[in-house]
């Protein structure tokens, strides 16, 4: 274990005081292995593990596993997070509920931890943009998504003052789990202990400031804003919101959590401390904006391309249709890449809305193309979405086939018709197989592959 920085070690002295011992002896043990379950995707074997009180979904397991082996991983059965996050559940739960549904973001949603929470606490009619600047982030986010099969989902690829300028007030819950120093993963990430200094703490505060200005411009009047960060330092945390409150005349809004559970409460938040409970270090913060204060101007909007993802409106054909659960509730359009796609009407406005502005933004469950004039061959985000029809043929596979399947390697296989099989690991679908005489052809996508020696 590589040591703490004398640096971090005086600020930790100070702040905790006399327990400060059982902090460091926390800090030095190993980390918990936690899970959240999907609502929707359930698995009896996965409900042995201990509960975590602040979250029904969320499961600790004896041992970690090597998740990239294990095939309910890949099915997006659950999604591996660490447990101080999950408190977010008992923030979002007390939040005031209008008639109308929930204009969601998630400003920066990589790799997807919180994103995948908030659909599952989310109303049936509520939508979420999940947004992340970086790249190859983006790329984590959007496939931690598609596994996790939520329709209801936009991902995006925007700066934050981007957003707001072209996007002001639309939002009635933003969470912006802010980039930071990192001083709360230092027993599971030793780069996070490599690169902090003070100086690190003071550039993360500050980029924390640019990120919240934005993130009151998106807000609604009326709007509440989730704060958290993965840091124990108060110029990353209770000062951002004491800047909030004070200079925006926002309202303070905190949870009372059950003392049990092991939070500590501050002035303006809530902190998890590893000694305290079964988790990272995490604070925890929300306010609501004031009925007419629009927040920080962010100057004009910035020079933008077209959004790359943009498609055209239209009536699906029943190739396309069949392959849907309740096919009439959906609007369905066809981007420049001859992609299909489906939307849910309830939030189909709001989705062609973002999509048509020059932003880069992603909607709808993809859902494949034409090959010919008649055939229509599936996409693999379709194999995981919730939407997918529970009547399309389906062929079952062994946990050795399945690891081999997601190998990308093509699986023995003879007595069965021909033609496109979802196939399913204990009936969840992980991808998309086209059975010929013989043999299953494997039409994994390239990039979803193990890449691992799987063990005999």
């Amino acid at each position: 274990m590589i040591e703490w920085p004398p640096a971090f070690v005086e600020r930790m002295r100070q702040q905790l005081g006399e327990e400060y011992p059982a902090f460091q002896d926390a800090g030095h043990s190993p980390s918990p292995t936690s899970i959240r379950l999907h609502p929707l995707k359930t698995e009896s074997s996965l409900e042995q593990g201990e509960s975590i009180p602040w979250a029904p979904l969320g499961r600790y397991l004896a041992e970690r596993p090597v998740f990239t082996l294990e095939p309910l991983y890949h099915a997006g059965c659950y999604y591996v997070q660490e447990a101080s996050s999950m408190i977010l559940e008992a923030f979002f739960q007390t939040i005031d509920r209008p008639e109308k549904p929930f204009a969601i973001l998630d400003l920066c949603a990589a790799p997807g931890g919180k994103a995948t929470h908030l659909l599952s606490l989310m109303g049936s009619t509520d939508t979420l943009v999940a947004n992340e600047i970086h790249p190859q982030r983006n790329a984590i986010l959007f496939e931690n998504l598609t596994r996790w099969g939520d329709p209801r989902v936009m991902v995006a690829r925007c700066a934050p003052d981007q957003l707001a300028a072209t996007h002001p007030g639309r939002f009635d819950v933003i969470l912006v789990d802010a980039p930071c120093s990192g001083e709360g993963m230092f027993r599971k990430d030793e780069f996070a202990i490599k690169q902090w200094t003070p100086e690190l703490v003071i550039r993360c505060a500050d980029r924390q400031h640019q990120i919240l200005d934005a993130a009151i411009q998106l807000l609604k009047p009326g709007g509440v804003l989730i704060y958290s960060t993965c840091t124990y330092n108060r110029e990353e945390n209770e000062d951002q919101i004491a800047r909030l409150v004070i200079q925006y005349g926002m309202d303070l809004l905190l949870p009372d959590l059950d003392p049990e559970w092991g939070l500590v409460r501050s002035d303006l938040g809530y902190r998890c401390y590893p000694h305290h409970i079964a988790g990272e270090g995490l604070f925890m913060s929300m306010v609501r904006k004031g009925a007419t204060n629009d927040g920080p101007s962010v100057g004009a909007s910035p020079s933008l391309r077209p959004n790359p993802h943009i498609g055209v409106r239209q009536a699906a054909p029943v190739q396309v249709r069949e392959w849907l659960r309740e096919a009439d509730d959906m609007e369905f359009y066809l981007t420049r890449q001859q992609l299909w796609k489906a939307i849910p009407a309830d939030m189909a406005s709001s989705a062609f809305d973002l999509i048509h502005s020059p932003l880069d933004i992603q909607t709808g469950i993809q859902l494949g193309r034409f090959k010919t004039s008649t055939l229509f061959l599936p996409d693999h985000a379709l194999s995981l979405s919730t939407a997918l029809h529970p009547g399309i043929p389906h062929l079952e596979l062994t946990r050795e086939e399945v690891l081999n399947f997601l190998k990308k390697e093509t699986i023995a296989r003879s007595g069965e018709s021909p033609g496109i099989r979802l196939i399913t690991w204990r009936g969840h679908g992980i991808g998309w197989g086209k059975l010929v005489p013989g043999r299953v052809n494997n039409l994994l996508p390239h990039h979803w592959r193990i890449r691992m020696n799987i063990p005999e």
